[in-house]
């Protein structure tokens, strides 16, 4: 496998990872709509968080306004490794606020799926 190819898969591991979109679709952080890609990950959120109501539109709230800061690194003409730095410091900070609306059990279920996608992500930077 060619480097350009090796670091776009990585590089969609580690958005995917950074943002914790844990959808189905694992192509979202290309959609360039942070409305729909907001909206994926409160679905997501909604499904496997079980949220309740009030959880789900705040968590709505939230998410939509992450994406829209995240948009202009997302699709800059950084490098890749400085894009994943900046989303990843954007996504800390979304993380905390997300976690002010959840329960200790739905904090737990999300460090949960973060585990799992830890093993993927460092086997793919042994690839680079």
């Amino acid at each position: 496998m060619n480097n350009i190819l090796k670091t776009g898969i990585c590089f969609a591991i580690l958005i995917l990872y950074s943002i914790h979109i844990h959808s189905q679709n694992t192509f979202l952080w290309l959609e360039k709509n942070p409305e729909k890609r907001s909206k994926k990950v409160t679905e997501w959120m909604m499904n496997q968080l079980e949220l309740n109501e009030d959880q789900v539109e705040t968590m709505k709230i939230i998410n939509l306004k992450y994406a829209k800061i995240m948009q202009p690194i997302l699709f800059s003409e950084d490098l890749i490794l400085d894009k994943w730095r900046k989303a990843q410091k954007i996504n800390i900070i979304r993380i905390e606020e997300s976690k002010s609306i959840l329960s200790k059990r739905q904090i737990e279920l999300m460090e949960e799926k973060k585990a799992r996608l830890k093993p993927l992500l460092e086997y793919l930077l042994k690839l680079l």
